[in-house]
């Protein structure tokens, strides 16, 4: 069962990652790809070559904290953040 529910996120995250590539500014350059990785390699196990939970949050922080990057807002959700209500 636990089989058949990964392979159902599987092809959810791959045609959400088709439907994204089709929208123009909506995919990160390779450049930014190559810096976010950087960030994840000073971070991850060497024995599992994984981020432990608690430190992805970090890696996250650290990266956007020395490179800046565009992420596309819909306008709608950027109406709720200047006004919530």
């Amino acid at each position: 069962m636990a089989k058949e529910e990964l392979g159902h996120w599987l092809k959810y995250v791959e045609r959400r990652k088709e439907s994204l590539m089709s929208q123009p500014g909506c995919w990160l350059d390779d450049g930014t790809v190559k810096l976010l990785k950087e960030s994840f390699d000073r971070l991850r196990n060497r024995d599992t070559q994984r981020v432990a939970g608690a430190d992805l949050i970090d890696a996250h922080g650290l990266f956007a904290a020395g490179f800046t990057f565009r992420l596309p807002i819909n306008p709608r959700n950027m109406s709720q953040m200047i006004h919530p209500h």
